[in-house]
């Protein structure tokens, strides 16, 4: 019974952020934020196993629900509508994955000419694509990146050493990576339709 009247009690407080979030509320949008966010992250996460792809994944559910704030139902489940967000994006991260894996595997299986070929120049392709895409990222997002993983400095330590938050630096580094694995899953998934 208690537990009955605190599902009824959730799902009401719920209605109401809803309600708030259709007439665009920041407050209402942070609130739902707060209360599942760790619910998205932990589910993303014990499926994918990366923490930086399922905070990536976490942002982006949330940057849908902004989007699509007016057309959100007050009356439906906003866990069930996170899960399928989230779940469908799970979906298209494995499958991406899947598509780079087969083309690695099959350079890997192929003759000992094609082998070398990837070690040696589709290997720097990648390495291009990669420094190419790191290149394309806004001034402030690169800085920040370079810190992170060329100067090999913390997040606390750019955070100080750039008077910003580390939440910010977090956010910038996510995506940044996401950046950089976009354009390196777009060439591979190319790789794979020229093969």
């Amino acid at each position: 019974m208690v537990a009955t009247q605190n599902s009824r009690h959730i799902m009401k407080e719920d209605q109401i952020l809803i309600e708030q979030l259709n007439a665009s509320s920041i407050e209402a949008f942070s609130a739902l934020y707060d209360k599942y966010a760790g619910m998205v992250f932990n589910f993303t996460h014990s499926i994918l196993k990366d923490t930086y792809l399922s905070e990536d994944i976490t942002q982006s559910c949330f940057a849908l629900m902004w989007i699509r704030r007016t057309s959100i139902s007050p009356e439906g489940n906003v866990p069930a509508w996170l899960y399928v967000v989230a779940r469908n994006a799970v979906f298209k991260e494995l499958r991406r994955q899947v598509t780079a894996s087969k083309y690695i595997d099959y350079v890997s299986n192929s003759d000992g000419v094609r082998q070398e070929e990837f070690e040696t120049g589709d290997s720097a392709v990648i390495l291009a694509e990669a420094e190419a895409a790191i290149a394309a990222l806004p001034e402030s997002r690169r800085m920040i990146y370079k810190m992170r993983f060329i100067e090999g400095l913390s997040v606390h330590e750019i955070s100080e050493r750039l008077d910003i938050s580390p939440k910010t630096v977090e956010t910038q580094i996510a995506r940044a990576k996401n950046a950089i694995r976009k354009r390196i899953s777009e060439l591979l998934m190319l790789a794979v339709i020229l093969s």
